[in-house]
């Protein structure tokens, strides 16, 4: 059940969520230690007092015009915002799944038990025959106290593996090419899901390119 912001009593009773910068001003049990988003630490995100309910949706969004036959990445940042009962009860932390076209996929993931981390989550998919794919965010727990996090940063994206790459340099290290995948057909994009770098260079024949300093890079005929 969605909430307007009106104070500390704003997430209550369970199963209520709002969208905020600021979780201490809608719950007293979330500190200022949570008032940040993932994406740039001022922004809004969803904060979720957690159904006791198993199976229960958190979030839900149907897109269309995929690839078929083609793996995609489903990703999303959780936050546990619970500062009252983080240390005593943290077997009660969010369990969150994903479920896409009505089937879970991959393993149930909690949130750093510390309160006002960012964890990301994620799980690969193959699209089979579908074109359409209705995805989900379902909440696992059955407990009460404890179960309260916020969501940022929902990600869906459809990537093919880039055969013909066969080295890709950070730096001083090499990444496995499993990692580079080929997206839109003109870009190459370089997963980061356990967040092993914090800096990029993209090369083109052992040379940096100059200003292709990001994750993504956009290739073109020269």
């Amino acid at each position: 059940d969605y909430k307007t912001p009106a104070g500390t009593g704003t997430l209550y009773p369970e199963s209520s969520y709002t969208v905020t910068s600021s979780i201490s001003s809608v719950h007293t049990s979330a500190s200022k230690k949570c008032d940040h988003d993932h994406t740039t630490g001022h922004g809004k995100m969803m904060a979720v007092n957690g159904d006791v309910g198993k199976g229960k949706i958190v979030w839900s969004q149907e897109v269309s015009d995929l690839l078929p036959h083609t793996k995609s990445l489903f990703s999303a940042w959780v936050m546990n915002w619970d500062s009252l009962h983080n240390h005593d009860i943290p077997d009660n932390l969010a369990k969150l799944e994903f479920s896409i076209n009505g089937q879970l996929q991959g393993e149930v993931f909690s949130p750093e038990k510390n309160y006002g981390v960012w964890t990301r989550l994620q799980t690969e998919w193959e699209s089979g025959d579908a074109t359409t794919a209705t995805i989900k965010l379902i909440n696992q727990q059955s407990a009460a106290d404890g179960n309260d996090f916020a969501v940022d940063d929902i990600n869906f994206q459809q990537m093919e593996i880039y055969e013909q790459m066969v080295q890709f340099s950070f730096k001083d290290c090499y990444c496995i090419p499993d990692r580079v995948y080929r997206k839109w057909n003109d870009v190459l994009f370089c997963d980061n899901h356990d967040d092993a770098f914090v800096a990029y260079q993209w090369y083109c024949n052992e040379t940096p390119i100059d200003g292709a300093t990001r994750q993504y890079v956009t290739c073109t005929n020269e």
